[in-house]
């Protein structure tokens, strides 16, 4: 007479079912102490390995290049018929209709912008490094 399969299954091992959770809590245990000190020797080897290669800051050139770039004011005279600052209620709302027109100035708005970008960008007359600086760049 054959027995079923689920009668013979605790009677063949029983200490196998009992030894298998402590094998996997154990495996757990251990992958996590590896994961712990792997994480942490490779946070040391980094902070170790970058300590050295941080640029140290030259005061005295900062401090030379501070003393010799002058804030240029913003030009004006570079796009015929730009001026700056616009009034915004009155002129720059005009262009735009008043926000009850379909049609826009947009003539006097390129000219806006495009004055603006020029000046921002304009040759400043003032170099540092060997390089020309643009107006902008003497505000910073």
């Amino acid at each position: 007479m054959r027995l079923p399969a689920a009668s013979l299954q605790g009677h063949l091992c029983p200490v196998k079912t009992v030894a298998r959770p402590n094998l996997v809590i154990m495996k757990h245990s251990l992958l996590k102490t590896i994961f712990t000190v792997f994480l942490f020797s490779s946070l040391a080897v980094l902070l170790i390995t970058c300590q050295g290669n941080a640029p140290k800051p030259n005061v005295t050139q900062s401090t030379a290049a501070a003393a010799v770039i002058k804030p240029v004011p913003f030009p004006t005279n570079i796009v015929p018929g730009f001026k700056f600052p616009e009034d915004t209620a009155t002129i720059i709302n005009g262009w735009l209709g008043g926000y009850t027109s379909p049609y826009f100035d947009t003539v006097s708005i390129y000219k806006h912008a495009w004055g603006i970008w020029a000046g921002l960008t304009a040759k400043s007359g003032q170099s540092w490094n060997n390089q020309e600086l643009l107006v902008y760049e003497t505000w910073l």
